[in-house]
């Protein structure tokens, strides 16, 4: 992210947020909940790296990556989409048939996850410095690593539609759906809106910005 540091970037962001954490960590001892925290982060994060993508940060039981859209162009948008889209669908299927089935050899209860994903553009962002010590012979070294984080509509968004997704589910904006090809498109169908829960508005149409789930009869599920 450093080679976008001050400036504005167009970003499929994806978020990744496991099902019912409040109730593991209630139930769980600190380390076997470390356990699926570690496991369920690494294999997000593995996913996100495999179909091209960056992690921005981990939040607790969420894990928060891009795609990075070469150009400000929405007509540049499909690739990235088709691989974010693609990567969430994904993670459902190694989580279920994947991390569960190792987590029950060791009776450790099943996860789940839903997940979010939208494009848009972004503003990249330094806080500050992460200064760190490395002791060398005779001397300290002080290293520096900039503290950097990406700031947007598309992350809230992103956030918030992750919340209305059913478990084991993945939910699409209006502008992602629009991006992937007729194959993808197929297993997602639009979801009914509350707009008491739901009031973006999509800035093409001027209406309420229209949300799409990925069905459960679908190969992926």
């Amino acid at each position: 992210m450093e080679n976008l540091l001050e400036s504005k970037a167009r970003l499929v962001i994806i978020h990744v947020d496991l099902v019912g954490f409040t109730k593991l960590a209630m139930n769980l001892s600190a380390n076997r909940l470390a356990d699926i925290i570690r496991a369920f982060t690494q294999e997000m994060s593995i996913l996100i790296a495999s179909y091209g993508g960056h992690i921005i940060k981990f939040i607790g039981d969420a894990v928060l990556g891009f795609f990075l859209v070469n150009s400000s162009d929405k007509k540049n948008d499909e690739i990235p989409c088709i691989n974010a889209v693609n990567c969430a669908l994904s993670m459902t299927t190694v989580i279920r048939h994947g991390i569960n089935p190792i987590l029950s050899q060791y009776d450790y209860p099943e996860i789940h996850a839903r997940i979010g994903v939208d494009v848009g553009e972004n503003a990249v962002v330094q806080y500050g410095w992460e200064t760190s010590v490395i002791k060398h012979r005779t001397e300290n070294i002080i290293t520096k690593k900039p503290i950097i984080d990406i700031l947007g509509y598309t992350i809230s968004i992103a956030v918030k539609m992750t919340s209305l997704a059913d478990s084991d589910q993945t939910v699409i904006g209006q502008l992602v759906y629009d991006s992937i090809d007729k194959n993808l498109k197929e297993i997602f169908k639009e979801l009914p809106i509350n707009t008491e829960v739901w009031n973006y508005i999509s800035s093409t149409t001027g209406g309420i910005y229209r949300l799409y789930g990925n069905i459960r009869d679908s190969k992926y599920y």
